[in-house]
């Protein structure tokens, strides 16, 4: 599970992200599930979701995420 994850401004857009919740599926891969929580309104849902995580559920101001990492 992701507690936090923060990006510096100046990181952002350049491929930092993506690399990792790449490295963390990887890790989760023998958990089978990679899970986080996300404020709604926060843009970088859109990251999540193409990388994989799907929004599973919701409390309030937060959707929960998550993507099954199990190798195929």
């Amino acid at each position: 599970y992701i507690r936090e994850l923060h990006m510096l401004e100046g990181c952002r857009g350049l491929g930092a992200g993506s690399w990792v919740l790449q490295q963390m599926a990887v890790k989760a891969q023998s958990l089978g599930l990679l899970r986080l929580t996300v404020f709604k309104t926060n843009p970088a849902r859109r990251l999540y979701q193409r990388m994989g995580l799907s929004i599973v559920g919701e409390e309030d101001c937060f959707w929960r995420m998550e993507r099954d990492c199990r190798p195929s």
